[in-house]
């Protein structure tokens, strides 16, 4: 039998309760999660091991998430992006369309949809939906 790889995910957040909140989250959907709790802490982590995903706070200190992200879409360390932010207003929206960030969370969330929007962005199924993958024996 082959071995599964997981799929990495990364959470950037300056708040560590957002940050475990959103990890113990992804990490009950089987990814291997990781977290920053700021830009340097970010660039770092990604430079070790690229994601696959990463979902970045827009307001940090030091570098703005958006700065983070537009980088990181330079040098394809991460592989898909989300922005999460409790400032939204359509010019940011559209910055990031722009930018090409695959979508946009806004605070506070919804884990529901997070969960989702991950599972969709990253092309798992849905735990508990007909697109689940059945297991062969």
């Amino acid at each position: 039998m082959a071995d599964t790889v997981r799929k990495r995910v990364l959470v950037v957040d300056d708040d560590r309760g957002v940050c475990r909140l959103l990890a113990s989250q992804i990490a009950a959907l089987g990814f291997d999660v990781k977290t920053a709790l700021s830009a340097k802490e970010a660039h770092a982590a990604v430079e070790h091991q690229p994601a696959d995903l990463a979902l970045v706070d827009m307001r940090l200190a030091g570098d703005s998430g958006f700065d983070i992200l537009k980088k990181w879409r330079e040098n394809g360390r991460v592989r898909t992006t989300l922005m999460v932010t409790a400032y939204a207003n359509a010019g940011l929206v559209e910055d990031c369309r722009k930018l090409g960030i695959d979508g946009f969370i806004e605070k506070p969330f919804d884990l529901e949809h997070v969960r989702l929007l991950m599972l969709r962005l990253l092309g798992e199924a849905a735990p508990g939906t007909a697109e689940e993958k059945e297991e062969v024996p």
